[in-house]
Order: structure tokens, then C-alpha cells, then sequence
């Protein structure tokens, strides 16, 4: 599963540490939380689509994923309305990459640089004054 927008002009990865007293079994909680009805379903993920930060639940259909022989995912709208990104992360990394240099990025596993740009650095001119 790869998130997209209709151009995806930008493309990346996100990265989160989750919050305090939901480490361990995160998923298993959140699933207690919503009343996931877990003889079902399994939660999974997470997306979200929009800036707010709300959450999709994307949880596994077991029944049609033991039929098919591969992981049957459906996402749908979270009845807990304040689970949101900040509720479960404490911290969070995002990378967003023009979608060209993303396809090479993940291809060639490259590394991202931190630049210095002080006057003393190989990157002082890196932006114009």
C-alpha cells in the first residue's frame, strides 16, 4: 500500500514514535478503544487524507484474507472522532521528496544529508541573500 494524492507530486515516507502508555500492543489498544469487533477484524494501519490529522482505520478482513491467501484490507472512518495523529504519536518524521528524486531515493536507498550553512561550510551559499 502506497500513499498517493491525484498528481502525488510530492512523495516520502513517516516515521512515528508513539505516545506514552500506548507503546507495546498500540494496535491491540486502539482496537479495544474503537470496539473493533476482533473475531472479524484486525486493525492494521492508519491513514490519514487530510491536513487535520483525523484517522482512517485500515483493519484486515480475516475471513477474505484467509480466502484469498493474502492480507483482505479495508479502510474505514474511526467511531472514536478524537483519534487523531497527535493522539497517537509523540513524535513525528516526514519526508516528502519531488516524486522523480523519490523513485531514485527508494531505489538506490540514498542518504540524506544534513547541511551546514554557516559561513565556514561547504554549503554557505546555499541560499541567496
Amino acid at each position: 500500500m502506497k500513499a498517493k494524492t491525484q498528481y502525488s507530486d510530492l512523495q516520502g515516507t513517516i516515521a512515528i514514535d508513539i505516545q506514552e502508555g500506548l507503546q507495546g500492543a498500540l494496535l491491540s489498544k486502539i482496537a479495544q478503544q474503537i470496539k473493533l469487533n476482533e473475531d472479524k477484524f484486525r486493525l492494521v494501519g492508519f491513514r490519514t487524507s487530510s491536513i487535520d490529522g483525523v484517522l482512517s482505520v485500515l483493519c484486515e478482513d480475516k475471513e477474505k484474507s484467509k480466502e484469498q491467501g493474502y492480507p483482505y484490507i479495508i479502510e474505514t472512518t474511526s467511531p472514536k472522532e478524537d483519534l487523531t495523529i497527535e493522539y497517537i504519536a509523540k513524535s513525528l518524521d516526514t519526508i516528502l521528496l519531488d516524486r522523480d528524486v523519490a523513485n531514485s531515493y527508494y531505489e538506490n536507498n540514498v542518504k540524506i544529508e544534513k547541511a551546514v550553512t554557516d559561513e565556514d561550510s561547504d554549503y554557505q551559499d546555499l541560499f541567496t541573500k
